[in-house]
């Protein structure tokens, strides 16, 4: 049988536990010295410090998703593409949907081949910094936006239940 922490019952089990063993005098409070971030604010795991230290650069990749309401969504008419970043792209395939954060601020970026829907705080990293901005939107916004599929040979793979609906 599946038991989830968060489960009342189970709760009440540990508490009973914790109070059976800090009635036998089992239960006692000490200290103990652990590897400390400052930068974070956290404890580091062994697991954590066995790793070492390493700078290392991660390869990323930007994806094009082609929005389909943005007409509707947006009032724009021609071509719109959510520029979504990633250091998984093995990821892509099965993706079926797009995340953005409700209070997180998006640019609108006017492109050659149409525009662009980037978080403000990536355009640097995007290489977009220097991209013509033509509107600011909040991420709440962008909620309801639809888009072509990346790979729309892998709808056809999956059984009809189990089909993304774009």
């Amino acid at each position: 049988k599946a038991y989830f922490t968060f489960d009342v019952s189970y709760m009440e089990v540990l508490w009973h536990l914790f109070k059976h063993i800090a009635d036998d005098g089992r239960l006692f409070k000490d200290y103990k010295i652990v590897p400390w971030c400052p930068r974070c604010g956290t404890a580091l795991s062994a697991h954590e410090l066995a790793q070492g230290y390493e700078e290392v650069k991660d390869l990323t990749v930007t994806a094009k998703f082609k929005v389909t309401n943005a007409k509707e969504k947006l009032g724009l008419a021609g071509d719109v593409y959510l520029l979504a970043w990633t250091t998984t792209p093995w990821t892509l395939p099965g993706n079926v949907a797009l995340a953005v954060g409700a209070h997180i601020e998006y640019k609108l970026l006017q492109r050659a081949d149409g525009y662009a829907i980037a978080a403000a705080d990536r355009l640097e990293d995007l290489g977009l910094a220097e991209a013509n901005v033509e509107r600011t939107l909040k991420g709440g916004e962008l909620v309801g936006l639809t888009y072509e599929p990346l790979y729309p040979y892998a709808e056809a793979l999956a059984p009809e239940s189990e089909k993304p609906k774009f």
